[in-house]
């Protein structure tokens, strides 16, 4: 584990080779039995209810009913989620090509919202734990195994991966640095190993 201006991140994150490859997974990570639906932050509730009318068009009817009949979140011990359709798909997500996708994303690229998604989900498979700091590690899912023969095959790693989600969530000073450290911690592993 190593340290970023008093963020903690887990030493295996350096090492993983990733990057989404939607074609063969279809989304999984936004329709997932039983996972629960993604962290939220207190501050994305707001940004949220704005984009909603605008997202409305891209969702399903299953998805509007449950959207207009349930609220979109919940708290479980204090943390905060998004809710999900019969326990599986996000409460915002639709199906293109036969692929889950995120309403929020596709109207933030057709320039309708200014909210690309809740941070959680652009930073996934990284995750945020909170033990009086915050701590990043990687969730590793077999629904992902596609994202890792990828980023193995074409070479990226996971934190060149969620780059933008990264500097997002931290700015891109942090991000330059983590990004340095990576790439040492990176290299340092592979010289053990040979």
């Amino acid at each position: 584990m190593f340290v970023i201006s008093e963020i903690a991140v887990h030493s295996e994150i350096p090492t993983v080779q990733f990057a989404c490859d939607l074609g063969e997974c279809k989304g999984a990570c936004c329709s997932m039995k039983g996972a629960g639906g993604a962290p939220l932050e207190k501050k994305e509730i707001a940004e949220i209810e704005k984009s909603i009318p605008f997202v409305l068009p891209y969702l399903s009817h299953r998805h509007k009913k449950n959207l207009s009949s349930q609220k979109f979140f919940y708290s479980d011990n204090g943390k905060l989620a998004l809710t999900s359709v019969n326990d599986k798909d996000c409460i915002f997500a639709f199906k293109e090509n036969g692929i889950a996708k995120c309403s929020f994303e596709k109207a933030y690229f057709n320039n309708e919202i200014s909210f690309r998604k809740p941070i959680s989900c652009q930073l996934f498979p990284i995750r945020i734990q909170d033990f009086g700091g915050a701590i990043l590690h990687y969730e590793k899912i077999d629904e992902c195994s596609y994202a890792l023969k990828r980023g193995k095959r074409e070479k990226i790693s996971l934190h060149n991966f969620l780059q933008e989600g990264l500097e997002r969530k931290f700015g891109a000073e942090w991000y330059q640095q983590f990004h340095s450290q990576c790439e040492l911690e990176f290299q340092n592993n592979n010289e053990e190993r040979e």
